[in-house]
């Protein structure tokens, strides 16, 4: 079974798409 990305490349991209989310929440709620 393929996975769709490698393990080591999940930790390493998860982090950066919680700061986007983060900063796009932020930005859509300044509440």
């Amino acid at each position: 079974q393929r996975q769709p990305a490698p393990p080591h490349v999940l930790p390493a991209t998860i982090p950066q798409s919680n700061a986007a989310v983060s900063a796009a929440t932020k930005n859509s709620y300044p509440k």
